[in-house]
């Protein structure tokens, strides 16, 4: 009898380390498509932004998870909400512990002229009290490229601002 008790404790215990291992198994395969999915949401919106860079003329693009968007960013990531922060020379995705970072190779910024020429001082100062756009999946927001007076010069300008 005690014979049998200790076998089917043995198959017991045996029976949880195969579940708690295969249990960390997955848990660790869906961070590793998350950390992915987070990736591939900063790639493309750093890439979005690039493109951007890349036109010679005034142009306005929205980004958001609607149909109705430029850029399409997915509403979730594995079931959950995603933080979006855009910085002067970089986009950072984020959730839950995992960030991913992508660079773009121009300056974006995210303060409003209001059509006023301003100067290359006045725009640094700008700059600094304004350095980011923090927002979450699916909120959204613009990408333009904008002509503004710097310096009395024609001068192309990003800018990024929630609509």
């Amino acid at each position: 009898m005690l014979e049998w008790l200790s076998s089917k404790v043995a198959v017991a215990v045996a029976a949880m380390l195969l579940l708690s291992s295969s249990t960390a198994y997955f848990a660790n395969q869906n961070d590793g498509v998350r950390r992915t999915e987070i990736v591939n949401v900063a790639r493309g919106i750093a890439s979005f932004v690039d493109a951007a860079f890349g036109l010679s003329g005034e142009v306005e693009f929205t980004a958001s998870c609607e149909g109705d968007a430029n850029l399409l960013m997915p509403d979730a990531i594995s079931g959950s909400p995603y933080e979006i922060h855009l910085r002067h020379d970089a986009v950072i995705a984020a959730q839950e512990g995992v960030t991913a970072i992508a660079h773009w190779t121009g300056d974006l910024h995210f303060w409003d002229t209001g059509g006023v020429a301003v100067d290359s001082a006045l725009v640094r100062e700008l700059d600094a009290d304004h350095d980011s756009l923090n927002l979450v999946s699916c909120e959204r927001f613009n990408i333009s490229i904008e002509e503004i007076l710097v310096d009395s010069s024609p001068c192309l300008l990003a800018f990024a601002h929630p609509v």
